[in-house]
């Protein structure tokens, strides 16, 4: 009898221990507060990937470039979303278009590919967090 093919992935997220599955969140550059059920980081989690799936891997490649961030061209959108999230630049001249839209919706910023920069920008500059500007 033939068993379902096995995905050899990282140990499945619900799984972890509720302390790890946090830091894993954060690490994705998740918002999480220390009060939010496992359930709750859970679900943000997988909405994430489900955001990483759905993006452009060469616009994650652009972000990385435009910040200047060494990253392997073979990196994944994982391990690329892990290195743009350390990222709090915020003059976006050399981005390219598509590389504007991924970084807002990562930073958790509506944005629509077919969008002017001035408006994603705008609104990403209003979504900026107050200790963020200031540490700017």
């Amino acid at each position: 009898m033939m068993s379902e093919p096995k995905h050899e992935t990282s140990p499945v997220l619900s799984d972890l221990p509720a302390d790890e599955l946090f830091e894993y969140g954060l690490e994705l550059g998740l918002r999480l507060d220390r009060t939010m059920t496992p359930g709750e980081v859970l679900r943000r989690i997988r909405e994430r990937q489900e955001l990483l799936a759905s993006l452009d891997r060469d616009a994650l490649l652009d972000i990385c470039v435009w910040a200047r961030r060494p990253v392997r061209k073979s990196a994944s959108k994982e391990e690329l979303a892990k290195e743009i999230v350390t990222i709090t630049r915020m003059r976006f001249a050399d981005l390219s278009h598509r590389g504007l839209v991924a970084l807002a919706q990562l930073r958790g910023v509506r944005a629509d590919t077919n969008e002017a920069d001035e408006i994603v920008i705008q609104r990403m500059r209003r979504a900026e967090p107050l200790w963020s500007k200031i540490r700017r």
